[in-house]
């Protein structure tokens, strides 16, 4: 996992059970570097590769919000 993705993991971790906004999520990872919706997408990408076929379950994606991170479930 890349640098970045580990970041997002990170923060997505230390919050769980939390709405993260995309917003906050690219603001605390890239610190104020350009970067686009897709190089956050990748990053989620490779988190869930990592954490294996279940990940959707416990990294959830509220469309067009951002993510949660929840191991225990809704």
């Amino acid at each position: 996992m890349r640098p970045l993705a580990y970041e997002v993991l990170r923060l997505l971790v230390e919050n769980e059970g939390r709405l993260i906004s995309k917003d906050k999520l690219i603001e605390q990872v890239w610190q104020r570097r350009a970067v686009t919706d897709g190089s956050l997408g990748k990053c989620i990408e490779e988190i869930r590769e990592a954490l294996g076929e279940d990940s959707r379950e416990y990294l959830r994606n509220v469309r067009g919000r951002g993510y949660i991170f929840d191991p225990g479930g809704e």
